[in-house]
């Protein structure tokens, strides 16, 4: 008797091996962007002020506390972000490809107004690369 299993990864190894290696490509790219994300917005909301201290230096006393309420919302974001990637990680490859689009497009977006709008003089560099890294990724396998 052939079990329900077996007719699905027949069928899929039927349709050809290229469409098997990019849904793992882009479930591989998801559990990245996902875990890392979900990392990111940790450290955020559990060290708010050291990890603002390291973004921007020494802040006047009075900014410590809206700064580091600041750095905790970015960081929940960050979070949001990764449960969603983690949890879309096995959608069909049409449906996740359209996600790593969305995502590869919103990282640009964060980094253009981040620099556009002038707020600080320069991005921080472990910023940069892991947005860099997030959007290359994210489009190479979208």
């Amino acid at each position: 008797m052939v079990s329900a299993l077996e007719r699905y990864y027949t069928a899929i190894f039927q349709e050809g091996t290229t469409k098997v290696e990019k849904k793992m490509d882009i479930s591989l790219v998801l559990t990245i962007i996902g875990a890392l994300s979900f990392l990111i917005g940790i450290v955020f909301n559990v060290v708010p002020v050291a990890a603002n201290q390291k973004i921007m230096g020494d802040l006047h006393e009075e900014a410590v506390k809206p700064a580091a309420s600041l750095s905790t919302m970015t960081g929940a974001f960050a979070m949001a972000i990764g449960i969603t990637a983690l949890y879309c990680r096995n959608l069909p490859v049409a449906e996740a490809s359209m996600l790593l689009t969305g995502l590869g497009f919103g990282y640009i977006i964060l980094l253009v107004l981040t620099k556009a709008r002038g707020f600080i003089d320069h991005l921080p560099m472990p910023a940069m690369i892991i947005f860099a890294v997030f959007i290359i990724v994210a489009f190479y396998a979208s």
